[in-house]
């Protein structure tokens, strides 16, 4: 018989020889339950920041400001924010109600096929 480490606390050990059996030296009591694979709560290592840390993510951020300053500055376009509700409803004379127009058509189309292509990927594991 052979018990996982994280699972039962043993080295794996042939079933006769129970003699051999000995606690492993990674688990203690506190962490020898069925989710010691991960660790105990109190036993986990704290994530330390390192140099390396900090000078990726000031890239990341002088990158992301570059672009926001590009888009700002760079396109002098001045949108026109005022039309967009046009764009998402519109009334429909014949009916007399008002319907989704392209940008609410296109949402919606965009969810189904997000959801489709979830069944899909879930069904055929793509």
């Amino acid at each position: 018989m052979v018990q996982h480490p994280g699972l039962g606390g043993y080295d794996q050990v042939a079933f006769r020889n129970r003699s051999l059996l000995r606690p492993h030296p990674r688990v203690n009591a506190a962490s020898a339950g069925f989710l010691s694979h991960w660790g105990a709560h109190g036993n986990r290592k704290k994530t330390k920041i390192t140099p390396l840390d900090i000078i990726v993510s000031t890239c990341i951020l002088a990158i992301a400001a570059y672009i926001g300053y590009r888009i700002i500055v760079g396109l002098n376009y001045k949108w026109n924010w005022a039309i967009i509700p046009q764009y998402l409803w519109r009334y429909d004379q014949e009916s007399g109600k008002w319907v989704a127009n392209l940008l609410v058509i296109g949402v919606l189309n965009t969810i189904r096929l997000s959801v489709w292509g979830t069944i899909l990927a879930t069904i055929f594991g793509v």
